[in-house]
C-alpha cells in the first residue's frame, strides 16, 4: 500500500482540489464503475 499525504488546508481552502481528490479516490477505487460529476451547480449535490 502507498501512503499519500493530503494537504487537508489546502483542500479546505479550495473546493476545485477537493473536489479533483475526489475524483481521483473514487477513479482508484471502482475504476470505470463510476462516473463523477462536474459539481459547479445544478447536480442537486451529487458527486458521483
Amino acid at each position: 500500500m502507498t501512503t499519500v499525504r493530503i494537504p487537508w488546508d489546502e483542500l479546505a481552502e479550495s473546493p476545485k482540489k477537493a473536489e479533483q481528490l475526489f475524483d481521483l479516490l473514487m477513479h482508484a477505487e471502482y475504476g470505470d464503475r463510476v462516473r463523477t460529476i462536474n459539481g459547479s451547480g445544478g447536480d442537486g449535490g451529487r458527486d458521483a
